[in-house]
């Protein structure tokens, strides 16, 4: 087959073009027994909010671990899928001028961890993964704004909020970090 530019735009046009990274929207559900830690009060911030300032994400990875089989204890491999391994997704917030958004995330893992409580001896006594763990849905639109992908992300819990870089000489650069999240499963639908 002769390469043809003409071809080639066609096709993808048959399917209306190609999807943007940038037209999506992160939605995350407070963990239930959270929820009031987390979204009142003055260092609170209800999650609908945190859509605004999701700036990057990543849809979940995949990797399937195998098997070598030999038919017969010879001749060629054949590979055999047996398990599956998510790869973790990290999504990278905005900050607010009120610092509302890093303080939710802080809030939220010391919550799961109880890393800043000294007192009593109960540091690092974690909370039960239902208690901390949640729904997140990373939505894809297109051109137009209408919906195209839904992924939905179960027991999703955060295992890393990354450090915020400081910089005077930044002077006009919004502050940003990035929480790495592990999960337990993800689906996608329209």
């Amino acid at each position: 087959m002769a390469f043809n530019i003409q071809e080639i735009q066609a096709t993808i046009n048959r399917y209306g073009g190609n999807l943007r990274t940038s037209h999506f929207d992160v939605a995350i559900t407070a963990p239930q027994a959270l929820l009031t830690t987390l979204t009142s009060g003055d260092n609170g911030m209800p999650t609908r909010d945190l859509v605004f300032f999701a700036e990057a994400a990543e849809l979940p990875g995949v990797s399937l671990q195998t098997s070598e089989i030999k038919h017969s204890g010879y001749g060629l491999i054949d590979k055999r899928p047996y398990k599956s391994n998510f790869v973790d997704t990290n999504i990278r917030f905005a900050e607010d001028a009120n610092a509302k958004t890093i303080n939710f995330f802080q809030t939220w893992v010391d919550e799961i961890a109880n890393f800043s409580d000294r007192t009593n001896g109960s540091r690092d006594q974690m909370r039960y993964p239902d208690e901390y763990q949640t729904t997140i849905e990373v939505t894809r639109y297109d051109p137009s704004g209408n919906k195209v992908l839904v992924c939905s992300i179960y027991r999703a819990s955060q295992i890393t909020v990354a450090p915020v870089t400081l910089d005077w000489a930044t002077q006009n650069e919004i502050s940003k970090f990035t929480v790495t999240f592990g999960y337990e499963s993800w689906k996608t639908s329209k």
